[in-house]
Protein backbone atom coordinates (compact mmCIF):
# COMPACT_ATOMS: atom_id res chain seq x y z
CA UNK A 1 0.00 0.00 0.00
CA UNK A 2 1.41 3.40 -0.97
CA UNK A 3 0.48 6.71 0.63
CA UNK A 4 1.36 9.73 -1.51
CA UNK A 5 2.55 12.92 0.16
CA UNK A 6 1.10 16.27 -0.92
CA UNK A 7 2.98 18.42 -3.39
CA UNK A 8 5.67 20.62 -1.85
CA UNK A 9 9.35 20.18 -0.97
CA UNK A 10 11.18 17.17 -2.37
CA UNK A 11 10.03 14.03 -0.60
CA UNK A 12 11.89 10.98 0.67
CA UNK A 13 10.61 7.47 0.01
CA UNK A 14 10.55 5.41 3.19
CA UNK A 15 9.74 1.71 3.39
CA UNK A 16 8.15 0.48 6.62
CA UNK A 17 8.49 -3.30 6.83
CA UNK A 18 6.11 -4.44 9.54
CA UNK A 19 4.90 -7.70 11.02
CA UNK A 20 1.20 -7.11 11.55
CA UNK A 21 -0.65 -3.83 11.22
CA UNK A 22 -1.05 -2.47 14.74
CA UNK A 23 -2.80 0.90 14.19
CA UNK A 24 -0.73 2.48 16.95
CA UNK A 25 2.49 1.66 15.08
CA UNK A 26 1.02 2.96 11.83
CA UNK A 27 -0.11 6.20 13.50
CA UNK A 28 3.31 6.87 14.98
CA UNK A 29 5.09 6.41 11.65
CA UNK A 30 2.46 8.33 9.70
CA UNK A 31 2.77 11.30 12.05
CA UNK A 32 6.46 11.71 11.25
CA UNK A 33 5.81 11.07 7.55
CA UNK A 34 3.37 13.97 7.57
CA UNK A 35 5.82 16.23 9.41
CA UNK A 36 8.73 15.36 7.07
CA UNK A 37 6.78 15.09 3.80
CA UNK A 38 7.71 11.41 3.30
CA UNK A 39 6.13 8.99 0.88
CA UNK A 40 5.54 5.75 2.77
CA UNK A 41 5.57 2.19 1.47
CA UNK A 42 4.09 -0.27 3.97
CA UNK A 43 5.25 -3.85 3.41
CA UNK A 44 5.32 -7.18 5.23
CA UNK A 45 8.52 -9.21 5.65
CA UNK A 46 7.25 -11.53 2.90
CA UNK A 47 7.28 -8.59 0.46
CA UNK A 48 10.82 -7.40 1.08
CA UNK A 49 11.99 -8.14 -2.48
CA UNK A 50 9.80 -5.19 -3.57
CA UNK A 51 10.39 -2.62 -5.05
CA UNK A 52 12.59 -3.94 -7.86
CA UNK A 53 14.63 -0.72 -7.93
CA UNK A 54 16.10 -0.17 -4.44
CA UNK A 55 17.34 3.29 -5.46
CA UNK A 56 13.76 4.48 -5.04
CA UNK A 57 13.96 3.87 -1.27
CA UNK A 58 15.86 6.33 0.94
CA UNK A 59 15.40 4.64 4.32
CA UNK A 60 13.91 1.63 6.10
CA UNK A 61 11.88 1.20 9.28
CA UNK A 62 11.75 -2.46 10.28
CA UNK A 63 9.52 -4.14 12.85
CA UNK A 64 9.92 -7.88 12.49
CA UNK A 65 11.93 -10.81 13.74
CA UNK A 66 15.05 -11.63 11.68
CA UNK A 67 14.48 -14.16 8.90
CA UNK A 68 16.95 -16.05 6.63
CA UNK A 69 16.79 -13.62 3.70
CA UNK A 70 17.17 -10.46 5.75
CA UNK A 71 20.96 -10.07 5.47
CA UNK A 72 20.87 -10.26 1.69
CA UNK A 73 17.97 -7.85 1.46
CA UNK A 74 19.71 -5.37 3.77
CA UNK A 75 22.93 -5.60 1.72
CA UNK A 76 21.06 -4.98 -1.52
CA UNK A 77 19.11 -1.96 -0.27
CA UNK A 78 22.17 -0.08 1.09
CA UNK A 79 20.12 2.60 2.83
CA UNK A 80 19.86 3.74 6.46
CA UNK A 81 17.74 1.40 8.55
CA UNK A 82 16.20 1.68 12.02
CA UNK A 83 14.85 -1.38 13.82
CA UNK A 84 11.97 -0.96 16.22
CA UNK A 85 10.95 -3.83 18.46
CA UNK A 86 8.12 -4.52 20.87
CA UNK A 87 10.37 -7.13 22.48
CA UNK A 88 13.31 -5.85 24.50
CA UNK A 89 14.98 -9.25 24.16
CA UNK A 90 15.35 -8.90 20.39
CA UNK A 91 18.78 -8.18 18.99
CA UNK A 92 19.73 -7.82 15.33
CA UNK A 93 23.20 -8.90 14.22
CA UNK A 94 25.31 -6.04 12.93
CA UNK A 95 25.47 -2.45 14.12
CA UNK A 96 22.04 -1.02 13.39
CA UNK A 97 20.16 1.66 15.34
CA UNK A 98 17.44 0.03 17.46
CA UNK A 99 14.47 1.30 19.46
CA UNK A 100 12.76 -0.84 22.12
CA UNK A 101 9.83 -0.76 24.46
CA UNK A 102 10.83 -0.73 28.14
CA UNK A 103 9.81 -4.24 29.22
CA UNK A 104 11.62 -4.04 32.56
CA UNK A 105 9.92 -0.71 33.25
CA UNK A 106 6.59 -2.32 32.42
CA UNK A 107 7.10 -4.99 35.08
CA UNK A 108 8.16 -2.43 37.67
CA UNK A 109 5.16 -0.21 36.91
CA UNK A 110 2.80 -3.19 37.27
CA UNK A 111 4.31 -4.11 40.63
CA UNK A 112 4.21 -0.56 41.97
CA UNK A 113 0.58 -0.15 40.91
CA UNK A 114 -0.64 -3.34 42.54
CA UNK A 115 1.34 -2.60 45.69
CA UNK A 116 -0.31 0.83 45.82
CA UNK A 117 -3.66 -0.98 45.94
CA UNK A 118 -2.48 -2.77 49.12
CA UNK A 119 -2.15 -6.25 47.60
CA UNK A 120 0.20 -8.64 49.36
CA UNK A 121 -0.47 -11.86 47.42
CA UNK A 122 0.68 -12.02 43.80
CA UNK A 123 0.62 -14.39 40.85
CA UNK A 124 2.27 -13.94 37.46
CA UNK A 125 0.96 -15.77 34.39
CA UNK A 126 3.66 -15.97 31.73
CA UNK A 127 3.97 -17.24 28.18
CA UNK A 128 6.71 -19.77 27.26
CA UNK A 129 9.52 -18.73 24.90
CA UNK A 130 8.51 -15.07 24.84
CA UNK A 131 11.41 -12.91 26.02
CA UNK A 132 9.47 -9.77 26.82
CA UNK A 133 7.15 -11.86 29.01
CA UNK A 134 10.16 -13.10 31.01
CA UNK A 135 11.65 -9.61 31.31
CA UNK A 136 8.38 -8.06 32.47
CA UNK A 137 7.72 -10.82 35.00
CA UNK A 138 11.26 -10.75 36.42
CA UNK A 139 11.04 -6.98 36.99
CA UNK A 140 7.56 -7.36 38.51
CA UNK A 141 8.73 -10.02 40.99
CA UNK A 142 11.75 -7.93 42.00
CA UNK A 143 9.43 -4.97 42.66
CA UNK A 144 6.85 -6.74 44.83
CA UNK A 145 8.97 -9.33 46.64
CA UNK A 146 10.13 -7.22 49.57
CA UNK A 147 6.56 -6.21 50.50
CA UNK A 148 4.67 -9.36 49.51
CA UNK A 149 3.40 -12.17 51.68
CA UNK A 150 3.25 -14.57 48.74
CA UNK A 151 4.52 -14.47 45.15
CA UNK A 152 3.86 -17.33 42.73
CA UNK A 153 4.57 -17.72 39.01
CA UNK A 154 3.11 -19.98 36.37
CA UNK A 155 3.45 -20.53 32.62
CA UNK A 156 0.43 -21.17 30.43
CA UNK A 157 0.52 -23.06 27.16
CA UNK A 158 3.73 -24.92 28.02
CA UNK A 159 2.05 -28.30 27.41
CA UNK A 160 0.06 -27.90 24.21
CA UNK A 161 -0.97 -31.56 24.21
CA UNK A 162 -2.69 -31.39 27.61
CA UNK A 163 -6.44 -32.04 27.72
CA UNK A 164 -6.84 -28.97 29.93
CA UNK A 165 -3.97 -26.50 29.33
CA UNK A 166 -5.41 -24.34 32.12
CA UNK A 167 -5.21 -27.06 34.77
CA UNK A 168 -2.00 -25.68 36.35
CA UNK A 169 -3.58 -22.23 36.66
CA UNK A 170 -6.74 -23.68 38.20
CA UNK A 171 -4.64 -25.56 40.76
CA UNK A 172 -2.67 -22.46 41.71
CA UNK A 173 -5.80 -20.31 41.98
CA UNK A 174 -7.27 -22.72 44.50
CA UNK A 175 -4.29 -22.53 46.85
CA UNK A 176 -3.36 -18.84 46.52
CA UNK A 177 -4.37 -16.60 49.42
CA UNK A 178 -7.03 -14.00 48.63
CA UNK A 179 -7.30 -11.16 47.80
CA UNK A 180 -4.93 -11.98 44.96
CA UNK A 181 -3.37 -9.73 42.30
CA UNK A 182 -2.43 -11.32 38.96
CA UNK A 183 0.00 -9.75 36.50
CA UNK A 184 -0.21 -11.18 32.97
CA UNK A 185 2.37 -9.52 30.69
CA UNK A 186 0.11 -9.45 27.62
CA UNK A 187 -3.54 -8.66 27.02
CA UNK A 188 -4.18 -12.06 25.42
CA UNK A 189 -2.76 -14.03 28.35
CA UNK A 190 -4.68 -11.79 30.75
CA UNK A 191 -7.93 -12.42 28.87
CA UNK A 192 -7.44 -16.21 29.04
CA UNK A 193 -6.52 -15.90 32.71
CA UNK A 194 -9.68 -13.91 33.38
CA UNK A 195 -11.90 -16.59 31.81
CA UNK A 196 -10.23 -19.21 34.00
CA UNK A 197 -10.65 -17.12 37.16
CA UNK A 198 -14.35 -16.58 36.45
CA UNK A 199 -14.88 -20.27 35.64
CA UNK A 200 -13.42 -21.14 39.03
CA UNK A 201 -16.06 -18.93 40.66
CA UNK A 202 -13.91 -16.05 41.91
CA UNK A 203 -15.06 -12.43 41.85
CA UNK A 204 -13.05 -9.88 39.84
CA UNK A 205 -11.66 -7.64 41.30
CA UNK A 206 -13.00 -8.27 44.83
CA UNK A 207 -11.13 -11.56 45.25
CA UNK A 208 -8.81 -11.58 42.23
CA UNK A 209 -7.57 -8.44 40.45
CA UNK A 210 -5.93 -8.75 37.01
CA UNK A 211 -3.49 -6.34 35.37
CA UNK A 212 -2.27 -6.82 31.79
CA UNK A 213 0.22 -5.10 29.49
CA UNK A 214 -0.29 -3.90 25.93
CA UNK A 215 -3.59 -2.02 26.23
CA UNK A 216 -5.16 -3.30 23.02
CA UNK A 217 -8.49 -1.57 23.44
CA UNK A 218 -10.60 -4.11 21.55
CA UNK A 219 -9.42 -6.81 23.95
CA UNK A 220 -9.43 -4.78 27.15
CA UNK A 221 -12.77 -3.05 26.67
CA UNK A 222 -14.56 -6.24 25.63
CA UNK A 223 -13.21 -8.56 28.31
CA UNK A 224 -15.86 -10.10 30.62
CA UNK A 225 -14.64 -7.59 33.20
CA UNK A 226 -12.99 -4.61 31.43
CA UNK A 227 -9.28 -5.19 31.75
CA UNK A 228 -6.74 -2.78 33.25
CA UNK A 229 -3.61 -2.70 31.15
CA UNK A 230 -0.29 -0.89 30.82
CA UNK A 231 0.06 1.32 27.76
CA UNK A 232 3.58 0.23 26.87
CA UNK A 233 4.03 2.99 24.29
CA UNK A 234 3.52 1.48 20.83
CA UNK A 235 2.75 4.81 19.17
CA UNK A 236 5.76 6.51 20.75
CA UNK A 237 7.93 3.54 19.74
CA UNK A 238 7.00 4.07 16.11
CA UNK A 239 7.15 7.87 16.29
CA UNK A 240 10.61 7.98 17.90
CA UNK A 241 11.91 5.32 15.50
CA UNK A 242 10.79 7.38 12.52
CA UNK A 243 12.30 10.53 14.04
CA UNK A 244 15.57 8.66 14.55
CA UNK A 245 15.59 7.57 10.89
CA UNK A 246 15.04 11.18 9.84
CA UNK A 247 17.97 12.26 12.02
CA UNK A 248 20.20 9.69 10.32
CA UNK A 249 19.06 10.81 6.87
CA UNK A 250 19.94 14.37 7.87
CA UNK A 251 23.47 13.28 8.83
CA UNK A 252 23.05 13.15 12.63
CA UNK A 253 24.61 10.20 14.49
CA UNK A 254 22.21 7.70 16.11
CA UNK A 255 22.36 7.13 19.88
CA UNK A 256 24.37 4.29 21.38
CA UNK A 257 23.13 2.20 23.21
CA UNK A 258 19.66 1.57 21.72
CA UNK A 259 16.83 3.96 22.53
CA UNK A 260 14.30 2.65 25.08
CA UNK A 261 10.77 4.09 25.04
CA UNK A 262 9.16 4.55 28.49
CA UNK A 263 5.73 3.17 29.24
CA UNK A 264 2.90 5.66 28.77
CA UNK A 265 1.10 4.65 31.98
CA UNK A 266 -1.68 2.38 33.24
CA UNK A 267 -5.18 2.52 31.81
CA UNK A 268 -7.24 1.41 34.79
CA UNK A 269 -10.49 -0.43 34.18
CA UNK A 270 -12.72 -2.56 36.37
CA UNK A 271 -10.36 -5.53 36.71
CA UNK A 272 -8.20 -3.63 39.23
CA UNK A 273 -10.57 -0.96 40.51
CA UNK A 274 -10.35 -2.15 44.08
CA UNK A 275 -8.16 -1.87 47.14
CA UNK A 276 -7.12 -5.28 48.44
CA UNK A 277 -8.87 -6.14 51.70
CA UNK A 278 -9.48 -9.52 53.29
CA UNK A 279 -13.05 -8.53 54.31
CA UNK A 280 -15.28 -9.52 51.39
CA UNK A 281 -18.09 -7.13 52.41
CA UNK A 282 -15.67 -4.20 52.46
CA UNK A 283 -14.33 -5.30 49.07
CA UNK A 284 -17.89 -5.47 47.76
CA UNK A 285 -18.57 -1.95 49.03
CA UNK A 286 -15.36 -0.68 47.42
CA UNK A 287 -16.35 -2.26 44.14
CA UNK A 288 -19.78 -0.60 44.32
CA UNK A 289 -18.12 2.77 44.95
CA UNK A 290 -15.81 2.40 41.94
CA UNK A 291 -18.68 1.31 39.69
CA UNK A 292 -20.85 4.29 40.63
CA UNK A 293 -18.45 7.21 40.99
CA UNK A 294 -20.40 9.22 38.42
CA UNK A 295 -23.49 9.15 40.65
CA UNK A 296 -24.39 10.52 44.04
CA UNK A 297 -23.33 7.85 46.53
CA UNK A 298 -25.40 7.82 49.73
CA UNK A 299 -23.58 5.84 52.41
CA UNK A 300 -26.78 3.96 53.21
CA UNK A 301 -26.95 2.66 49.63
CA UNK A 302 -23.33 1.46 49.73
CA UNK A 303 -23.90 -0.38 52.99
CA UNK A 304 -27.16 -1.92 51.76
CA UNK A 305 -25.39 -3.23 48.67
CA UNK A 306 -22.72 -4.89 50.83
CA UNK A 307 -25.32 -6.20 53.28
CA UNK A 308 -23.76 -4.56 56.35
CA UNK A 309 -25.31 -1.92 58.67
CA UNK A 310 -23.84 1.56 58.28
CA UNK A 311 -22.26 1.77 61.74
CA UNK A 312 -20.61 -1.63 61.36
CA UNK A 313 -19.39 -0.77 57.84
CA UNK A 314 -17.81 2.46 59.06
CA UNK A 315 -15.88 0.47 61.66
CA UNK A 316 -14.77 -2.08 59.04
CA UNK A 317 -13.59 0.68 56.69
CA UNK A 318 -11.48 2.27 59.42
CA UNK A 319 -10.06 -1.10 60.49
CA UNK A 320 -9.12 -2.21 56.96
CA UNK A 321 -8.41 1.09 55.19
CA UNK A 322 -7.69 3.55 57.97
CA UNK A 323 -10.28 6.03 56.66
CA UNK A 324 -14.02 6.64 56.56
CA UNK A 325 -16.39 5.69 53.76
CA UNK A 326 -16.65 9.35 52.70
CA UNK A 327 -12.86 9.69 52.60
CA UNK A 328 -12.64 6.58 50.39
CA UNK A 329 -15.29 7.95 47.99
CA UNK A 330 -13.31 11.19 47.64
CA UNK A 331 -10.02 9.29 47.17
CA UNK A 332 -11.57 7.05 44.49
CA UNK A 333 -12.97 10.06 42.63
CA UNK A 334 -9.57 11.73 42.55
CA UNK A 335 -7.89 8.51 41.34
CA UNK A 336 -10.42 8.14 38.53
CA UNK A 337 -9.95 11.79 37.56
CA UNK A 338 -6.17 11.32 37.45
CA UNK A 339 -6.56 8.30 35.19
CA UNK A 340 -8.90 10.16 32.81
CA UNK A 341 -6.55 13.13 32.67
CA UNK A 342 -3.62 10.86 31.80
CA UNK A 343 -5.36 8.71 29.21
CA UNK A 344 -8.08 10.80 27.53
CA UNK A 345 -8.62 14.24 26.01
CA UNK A 346 -11.85 14.83 27.90
CA UNK A 347 -12.43 18.39 29.09
CA UNK A 348 -12.27 19.16 32.80
CA UNK A 349 -16.05 19.60 33.04
CA UNK A 350 -16.57 16.19 31.42
CA UNK A 351 -14.13 14.55 33.84
CA UNK A 352 -15.83 16.30 36.76
CA UNK A 353 -19.17 14.81 35.72
CA UNK A 354 -17.66 11.34 35.10
CA UNK A 355 -16.19 11.34 38.61
CA UNK A 356 -19.28 12.56 40.45
CA UNK A 357 -18.18 16.13 41.26
CA UNK A 358 -21.15 18.48 41.37
CA UNK A 359 -19.46 21.38 39.51
CA UNK A 360 -16.22 21.91 37.56
CA UNK A 361 -15.10 24.54 40.08
CA UNK A 362 -15.58 22.12 42.96
CA UNK A 363 -13.63 19.51 41.01
CA UNK A 364 -10.77 21.95 40.37
CA UNK A 365 -10.57 22.89 44.05
CA UNK A 366 -10.68 19.32 45.37
CA UNK A 367 -8.20 18.08 42.76
CA UNK A 368 -5.74 20.90 43.50
CA UNK A 369 -5.94 20.20 47.23
CA UNK A 370 -5.29 16.48 46.68
CA UNK A 371 -2.49 16.71 44.09
CA UNK A 372 -1.04 20.20 44.34
CA UNK A 373 -1.93 20.90 40.69
CA UNK A 374 -4.93 22.10 38.73
CA UNK A 375 -6.33 19.34 36.46
CA UNK A 376 -4.96 20.90 33.26
CA UNK A 377 -1.48 21.30 34.77
CA UNK A 378 -1.54 17.71 36.02
CA UNK A 379 -2.37 16.45 32.52
CA UNK A 380 0.47 18.48 30.99
CA UNK A 381 3.00 17.16 33.51
CA UNK A 382 1.92 13.53 33.04
CA UNK A 383 2.12 13.72 29.26
CA UNK A 384 5.52 15.37 29.30
CA UNK A 385 6.83 12.63 31.58
CA UNK A 386 5.43 9.87 29.33
CA UNK A 387 6.71 11.49 26.13
CA UNK A 388 3.23 12.13 24.73
CA UNK A 389 3.20 15.91 24.86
Amino acid sequence: MKLRSPKGPKTRNIAAILEGSDPRILRGIAQVAKEKNWTLFFQTPQQVAWPANPAKIHGLLCLFRPYPGWAEFRRRMRVPVVFLSTNQGDRISGKHPMVFLDDAGCGRLAGEHLLSLSFQNFLTVGIPDLQNSDIRIDAFIQTVTTRAQEVRSILIGADRSADDPWHPLREVLRVCAKPLAIFAPSDWSAMHTMHCVLQEGYHIPEEVAILAAGNEELICENAPVPLSSIDVGHEQLAYQSARLLDDILEGRLPPDPPLVIPNAGIVTRQSTEIIAVSDFQVAKALRFIWMNLDHTLPIQEICAHAGVPQKAMEIRFRNHLGRSIIAEINRARIEKAKSLLRTTDLKAKEIAAACGFTTPNYFNNVFHTATGHAPRKYRTIQRMESGNS
